[in-house]
């Protein structure tokens, strides 16, 4: 994958900073037991950059106290991390240097992330607090999947304003799901392109799914995420919906959501022309 260059949001030469060396022979078979040296204060600092331009999306803090191995560490940043930025941690990869100054490398997220985090140079050389970062991965657009014989019959809601509070919930109605898959909703953005995605749940009834809208179409009330979006069913990750709907995202007071919610209206009540019957008009 491409390298990521060197970006301002960076506080510190090296993202990755160890914790202290090990007091006994038994806490050199876990980096993470020589963090009981550290503050009981003492946190990582989550930062998570978009994958495409660079821009920090969200941070926060995961206490290095409430943790006692690797596994519960990765186990508790991959809960905050759906928490605070809608996405587990397979959904993204992190930023690591080979030595400080190096380019940014794009690495899977999984035990090595922590493994490394905790186990790498002196804290006492530290100049700033422990770093974690993490980007996002561009969701692949649903129209260069192959297409199923799933269709999608109703979205509800099918608007929702901008700047809501989080999280929105969205049902989306469709032909029979079989229960052994993979669920997920994409969103493309009709004037951008830009596609986010969604962990879909299957309904008791196997005729659809529901879902949270993703957290980066409601975040801040703005131009580049207000508009209609396709939305798409994709099953593991590998095939979509035959058909789609549209999904309008916009603040309550733009002129597009009311010329959206007029149109919609239009689009709803249109009645096809009687071609057969009297009193139709024919064409």
């Amino acid at each position: 994958m491409p390298a990521v260059g060197l970006s301002p949001f960076f506080e510190v030469a090296s993202p990755f900073c160890e914790a202290r060396a090990p007091n006994s022979s038994s806490d050199l078979a876990s980096p993470l037991a020589a963090s009981s040296n550290c503050a009981p204060s003492e946190k990582v600092s989550v930062r998570l950059l978009n994958g495409v331009s660079g821009e920090e999306e969200v941070r926060f803090p995961v206490p290095i106290e409430a943790s006692f191995s690797e596994q519960h560490f990765y186990a508790m940043l991959d809960r905050l991390c759906q928490k605070h930025a809608g996405q587990a941690l397979c959904d993204m990869n992190w930023l690591s240097q080979e030595h400080s100054g190096a380019r940014f490398q794009r690495r899977k997220c999984d035990l090595s992330m922590v493994e490394e985090l905790f186990g790498e140079d002196d804290p006492s050389k530290r100049k700033g607090p422990m770093v974690l970062l993490l980007c996002t991965v561009p969701a692949k657009p649903p129209s260069e999947l192959p297409a199923n014989r799933i269709r999608l019959r109703n979205l509800m809601p099918s608007r929702v304003c901008s700047g809501a509070v989080q999280p929105v919930r969205l049902q989306l109605d469709t032909s029979v799901l079989e229960v052994d898959h993979q669920y997920s909703v994409a969103f493309t953005h009709q004037w951008t392109n830009v596609t986010y995605s969604g962990e879909a749940s299957l309904l008791p009834n196997g005729r659809g799914v529901e879902l949270s809208v993703p957290w980066q179409i409601l975040a801040a009330e703005s131009a580049n995420t207000d508009g209609l979006y396709d939305v798409h069913l994709v099953t593991d990750c590998s095939y979509r919906s035959e058909n789609r709907r549209t999904l309008t995202v916009g603040s309550a007071e733009s002129e597009f959501s009311s010329s959206s919610t007029a149109m919609s209206a239009a689009q709803t009540s249109f009645v096809a022309l009687n071609q057969g019957g009297k009193g139709g008009s024919g064409v």
